[in-house]
């Protein structure tokens, strides 16, 4: 470090050492730099990376159960191994590669060779999962199951490298920020985005569609290839699915183009410019985090763990946003089948999802709001609450609704769709601020993964046991097959309505015992306060006994 300083002046002034201005920022090549603030390509740039994760996750959430269901006619035990074999990855992969992230080095820097490295990988296994095979169904579910458990590897190994390139971006603190600001616009957009394009292509040419359009017409009706006559059940002929699986494949590619070249650009478009040399080193991670000045404790990795499982208000939000995660995921998992048996409206399905998704953004500022003059536990339980009279009405709702309901009841759930994406994640620093008055720790890493950790793996488990139900009621994945039985509906409208009750009242009483209330933070805030003040006296005390050093030896 002081060679390369050394390059900069050959008789470099002199320097005043104060403990605010040791930090050396080197360049991924070594050499040091000056930051400046990011030009606007730039981070423009690095927002274009906030596509891909979102855009395929949530074409995932919402169309691989329509696709390995009804175009691949994949029985649904396989589809639930499928999904808990994603969730799963998912989950495990993420410090996998946090570790393999840290111990990068290469004249690209740390973060952006996986940036590069991985879109090939999440890609091509995008497009596997999304292209149709007809072999047997032992072989179909071998297939997929590699496919989603690669894809989970390559989107993470995107999105960890990707998610903190902001700490090696710029080291000015409003840099970051507005960096941070411009990747969770991006990646809303992106949810948007991608379930519009690739929904947009796939609508037309649903055989599901097809069916619930057939005209009768002297008993015999040929429809967008959907045969119904008056003796017999619809059946689905075979050039229908074959043009539903070519329009799968083709909203795939268009799909991996969009994510390829915003992955592209943002690889050539940011460079690694600040790393921080006095930073904790990637053989400290386990030895506990940081609190931005103040004199921290250092552990080991499962002394951390054990002291972090055991801290009660970190027990009952975990809680509260693990049953509240599973009722939505739940909702979530289930609408898209919910619209197309129960309610049998799979023409306005990708109108309905739309409306969904996108109220849920706009509500994101009410929640915002209503967090700030009634407090966050109080939010979040209104969140909760909220929705359970719309689960009970699912349940008793009739086929075909108005759209005034259908829509209606759209936007009636985006609001407690809109509490849960803001909500855990506005409390859990808050846990963090508390153990760390406690403890004299933050360890934030350590809550952080093992509160994503958990529920993801709790998220895998319901969605798989909910295909898995759907085999016990008879859900036939014959390719001829135009409509499912009676009881497949029935089951849909419990699954959507009965068990995410089942897992939001359990939230609610976790959301009861969490200890952290308005007046619990207001006295926390006040004691992070006053020992932050401390802090900066010693801080100053310190720089003035370092700068009349000198001048008492001159004396």
């Amino acid at each position: 470090m002081l060679e390369s300083s050394a390059k900069l002046d050959s008789n470099p002034p002199k320097v005043e050492v104060t403990a605010s201005n040791t930090s050396v920022f080197c360049s991924s090549d070594g050499e040091p730099t000056i930051s400046k603030p990011m030009p606007l390509w730039r981070k423009l740039a690095f927002a274009s990376g906030g596509l891909p994760m979102q855009m395929m996750q949530n074409v995932i959430s919402f169309f691989l159960p329509l696709f390995l269901l009804e175009t691949v006619n994949l029985i649904p035990s396989f589809l639930s191994v499928v999904l808990l074999a994603a969730r799963i990855s998912d989950a495990v992969t993420d410090p996998l590669v946090g570790l393999l992230v840290l111990k990068t080095k290469s004249r690209f820097g740390q973060k952006r060779p996986w940036i590069l490295f991985s879109t090939p990988v999440f890609v091509t296994s995008f497009f596997a999962l999304f292209y149709a095979v007809h072999w047997p169904a032992p072989a179909k579910l071998c297939f997929y199951l590699v496919a989603i458990v690669v894809l989970q590897f390559g989107l993470t190994a995107f999105h960890i490298p990707y998610s903190s390139l902001t700490m090696v971006l710029t080291h000015i603190p409003e840099e970051r920020d507005l960096l941070t600001a411009f990747r969770m616009f991006s990646e809303v957009l992106a949810i948007l985005f991608g379930v519009a394009v690739f929904g947009a292509i796939i609508a037309p040419y649903r055989v599901v569609s097809s069916c619930e359009n057939s005209l009768f017409t002297n008993g015999t009706t040929v429809a967008n290839f959907t045969e119904v006559t008056a003796i017999s059940q619809p059946f689905v002929h075979p050039d229908a699915r074959r043009r539903e699986a070519w329009a799968y494949m083709i909203a795939a590619s268009v799909t991996c183009v969009i994510c390829t070249v915003a992955s592209l650009i943002c690889f050539f478009g940011t460079r690694e410019t600040a790393i921080n040399f006095t930073d904790t080193s990637a053989d400290d991670v386990g030895a506990g985090d940081g609190d931005g000045g103040n004199a921290t404790t250092p552990v080991g990795i499962f002394t951390a763990v054990r002291k972090v499982l055991t801290y009660p208000p970190y027990l009952y939000l975990m809680g509260a946003f693990l049953f509240l995660s599973l009722g939505i995921q739940f909702l979530q998992g289930n609408i898209a089948l919910f619209i197309t048996h129960s309610l049998h409206m799979s023409n306005y399905l990708i109108p309905g999802i739309l409306c969904l998704l996108g109220f849920t953004i706009l509500l994101v500022p009410l929640a915002q709001v209503l967090l700030r003059r009634l407090g966050k536990k109080t939010t979040m339980a209104l969140g909760i609450v909220n929705v359970i009279p719309l689960l009970v009405l699912l349940n008793f709702i009739s086929e075909r609704p108005s759209l005034w309901i259908f829509f209606g009841m759209m936007i009636w759930a985006s609001v407690t769709i809109a509490v849960a994406m803001l909500l855990p994640w506005s409390m859990l620093p808050d846990v963090i601020d508390a153990f760390q008055l406690q403890y004299s720790m933050r360890l934030e890493s350590v809550f952080y993964s093992l509160i994503v950790f958990f529920n993801k793996f709790a998220v895998g488990i319901s969605l798989a046991m909910s295909a898995g139900i759907l085999e016990l009621v008879g859900y036939d994945s014959s390719s001829n097959v135009c409509h499912q039985p009676p009881e497949v509906g029935k089951t849909l409208r419990l699954l959507s309505s009965v068990a995410p009750i089942g897992f939001l009242i359990p939230a609610l009483v976790f959301l009861y015992y969490y200890p952290l209330g308005n007046q619990e933070l207001e006295e926390m805030r006040s004691k992070l306060l006053l020992r932050s003040n401390a802090s900066t006296l010693d801080i100053v005390r310190s720089d003035v006994t370092i700068n009349s050093a000198p001048s008492t030896q001159q004396l």
